[in-house]
């Protein structure tokens, strides 16, 4: 954490401070350029949040490979995360542009490159728009 939050320090004083000018202490950052190559070699991840929405990413297609589809139960026992993941981007897409929400854009178009529903598929839900498994399939095997 420290690492992270001392490397958006020396960011937003490079932006704001110019070159050969002094900060004042309290503004100044550890960081360096040559933490940051070394942090770099070593693959630390600078923003974890990123990171923790691309794994989860992965997961989803790991599951769409398994069943076919994006439609992780809400309360998936196998991976309760995953299925709660999946729920908070549906509210994040359905928040974009009227609330303070994760969702941006390209995580939506990755979203759609999967076939992701951004409508949880309901029990009333046309079987013709899952997945060629029949609905009593769907379920046995989650």
């Amino acid at each position: 954490k420290k690492q992270r939050y001392e490397y958006k320090q020396y960011l937003k004083l490079q932006k704001e401070t110019p070159s050969g000018q002094r900060t004042p202490y309290t503004q100044r950052s550890s960081m360096t350029p040559a933490r940051i190559k070394n942090l770099n070699r070593i693959g630390f991840v600078w923003n974890s949040q990123q990171a923790k929405w691309e794994q989860m990413f992965r997961e989803l297609v790991d599951y769409k490979n398994h069943y076919g589809d994006c439609n992780v139960p809400a309360k998936y026992a196998a991976n309760r995360p995953l299925g709660f993941w999946v729920t908070r981007q549906r509210v994040q897409r359905r928040e974009m542009g009227s609330h303070p929400s994760g969702m941006i854009l390209k995580r939506v178009k990755m979203l759609d490159s999967i076939g992701f529903m951004w409508e949880a598929p309901t029990r009333d839900t046309p079987k013709d728009s899952w997945n060629p498994v029949s609905k009593m399939e769907h379920e046995m095997i989650r």
